[in-house]
């Protein structure tokens, strides 16, 4: 049977569990780590590298990762600086230009195309 739209199949949600699983694990936490430390010291190679990084993960926070982007920057500053022409109003107490509906600006917007393709 479809649901009309608009309207959920299960008005009241998932059952509530009368003990969390985040309580569950809060409250073994400590045998667990206690788990982990043990495999580190005495598990096979690989089963200790892992123990070891899930510690590490918990104590430290995962290492952080970089992320290289590519292309091309200007189509990017070309809509900031079309909506900021177009769609922006003078800030009374600054002076700057501040954009107050972003919003009204649509994908068809002729304001919005890269200066180079621009009809002026």
């Amino acid at each position: 049977m479809k649901w009309a739209k608009g309207v959920s199949g299960n008005p009241g949600g998932r059952p509530k569990l009368e003990v969390s699983i985040r309580d569950l694990a809060q409250q073994n936490s400590m045998e667990a780590l206690e788990t982990l430390v043990q495999v580190m010291r005495s598990g096979k190679p690989g089963e200790r590298l892992v123990a070891a990084n899930a510690i590490l993960d918990r104590a430290y926070g995962r290492p952080t990762q970089s992320v290289e982007m590519s292309g091309d920057c200007s189509t990017l500053v070309d809509l900031l600086v079309s909506l900021n022409q177009n769609h922006a109003s003078s800030d009374p107490a600054t002076g700057s230009a501040q954009i107050t509906d972003a919003a009204a600006c649509s994908d068809g917007d002729p304001n919005l195309l890269p200066a180079s393709e621009r009809q002026h």
